[in-house]
């Protein structure tokens, strides 16, 4: 090879290597459940990309409820192409109290942690300052003043209406929670008023439905896969027929995975058992106006939620103890798959066999109740089922926002 050829080749290569470097690495984000064009504005120094497998950093965002009314954002950082082998994961705690504005910023500051994992590995390091904000001596947190309890009131009221229809909906609900990693409790109380009035040539009729209810759960951690629950419920509803119902039941759930994983996977199996007491506004078509019914419920649910896509799926039996005939089988399920670049697909359904409707009233509903959805009618089975495809081509870069009109 002649000695000018062999120039021209190192310097070829020393130039890729160059432009390699400066290339802003390609992020995609999955479920951020931040503003999108936010996350674009705040980290202009990445390529945002369209598809994970066109990305040289997958992140991937799952939340959930926190004991103090906020959430638990986790943020799972892969590396792919140049920063294959990489990877960490991060975790944003935010509260009740938080604002918007509060959590997308530190979700942001968040996201700048994670991402120097991999920066650190780019000439963009040298771009960034490192600055300690924190105190010089490690401070002890003081005690706790509630003890772990968060209450939240609620108070809502819609009314609508037209010349021949007025509408009216009140709700109100209080409830309170503990929760630590040994205890889980929630308590909770809340009516519902719903009234409907409709006038047509001269005729006037009024659907009322009126709900109230208290629930209380009481959840013991025993391990990484088990935990023991106590639930009880007090409620009426005149759509169900109920003047009363007192419910108590015990509870067991086991996790195939450990609960530290509930993010992102987790196949539970859970069984309960119970003694329930109704009382009823009118009489049913068993012939009861009250009546004792032990009952008992067994479910398996599964959850994944990973880089091709998600899986939720449940699937639950339940009878009353003194009449096995008496029996409802729910099974629903959804799947979302990544199937190639820029394609995905969606589906799901469920169906129910239901054997159970034990306080449907004996008198004729009225048209009005009926077409309102204000009473529960007999039925021996409910289904539903969705489907949806998506595919997107063309430029796989989304960095600009133009938020005009």
């Amino acid at each position: 090879m002649r000695r000018s050829t062999r120039i021209a080749l190192i310097f070829l290569t020393c130039a890729s290597a160059i432009l390699y470097a400066s290339d802003k690495p390609k992020l995609y984000v999955e479920h951020s459940f931040i503003s999108f064009d936010y996350l674009r504005e705040s980290v202009p120094f990445l390529d945002f990309v369209r598809d994970g497998r066109q990305s040289d950093i997958h992140l991937m965002v799952t939340r959930r409820a926190a004991g103090n009314g906020g959430r638990e954002y986790t943020l799972s950082f892969t590396g792919q192409n140049r920063f294959a082998g990489l990877t960490d994961t991060l975790t944003l705690f935010t509260t009740s109290f938080d604002t918007d504005e509060t959590v997308r910023e530190a979700f942001v500051k968040t996201l700048y942690r994670g991402l120097m994992t991999f920066l650190t590995r780019t000439e963009l390091i040298r771009d960034f300052d490192i600055v300690y904000v924190g105190q010089d001596s490690v401070s002890v947190p003081s005690d706790d003043p509630w003890n772990f309890w968060v209450s939240r009131i609620r108070l809502s009221g819609d009314i609508s209406g037209e010349k021949s229809r007025t509408s009216h909906d009140f709700y109100g609900s209080l409830r309170v929670d503990r929760i630590t990693a040994d205890w889980k409790i929630h308590l909770t109380t809340e009516m519902n008023y719903e009234e409907d009035t409709y006038d047509y040539a001269g005729d006037r009729s009024t659907s009322i439905d009126r709900r109230q209810a208290f629930y209380s759960t009481v959840v013991k951690s025993v391990n990484d896969h088990i935990s023991m629950g106590m639930f009880s419920e007090i409620s009426s509803s005149t759509y169900q027929n109920i003047t009363r119902l007192y419910k108590a039941q015990l509870a067991v759930e086991y996790n195939v995975y450990p609960y530290a994983l509930s993010t992102y996977k987790s196949l539970t199996f859970r069984y309960s058992l119970g003694m329930n007491r109704y009382t009823y506004r009118e009489i049913t078509i068993y012939d009861r106006k009250s009546e004792y019914l032990g009952e008992h419920r067994l479910e398996m649910e599964v959850e994944f939620t990973q880089k091709w896509g998600g899986i939720d799926m449940r699937i639950r039996y339940g009878s009353h103890l003194g009449n096995l005939s008496r029996n409802r089988i729910e099974a629903r399920g959804w799947v979302s798959l990544n199937l190639a670049e820029g394609f995905s697909l969606d589906f799901g359904g469920g169906y129910s066999r239901i054997n159970d409707q034990i306080s449907i009233p004996r008198q004729d509903v009225s048209i009005e109740d009926i077409l309102l959805g204000r009473k529960e009618l007999a039925t021996e089975f409910d289904y539903w089922a969705s489907m949806g495809i998506s595919f997107t081509f063309g430029s796989i870069f989304n960095n600009v926002v133009n938020p005009r009109f």
